[in-house]
């Protein structure tokens, strides 16, 4: 039972980590906060996240105007 838990809990954190974005109006470090809560949500549940790849999704979620960056 605690697993079925903890896995769909695993993937619910990982469509959430997909789907950060800047939004409009948002400040960087208010952006950069959401993924550092979402890497702690994944550590919560026993999943370390690779550095490089926190690294790429950050700069995908960038708007279009930070892409020369």
């Amino acid at each position: 039972m605690f697993q079925n838990n903890s896995e769909h809990r695993k993937l619910a954190l990982k469509d959430k980590l997909r789907k950060v974005n800047m939004e409009k109006g948002n400040t960087i470090p208010k952006y950069l906060t959401k993924f550092t809560q979402c890497r702690d949500e994944f550590g919560s549940v026993g999943v370390t996240l690779i550095e490089d790849a926190m690294v790429r999704l950050t700069l995908l979620g960038l708007p279009k105007s930070w892409k020369n960056y």
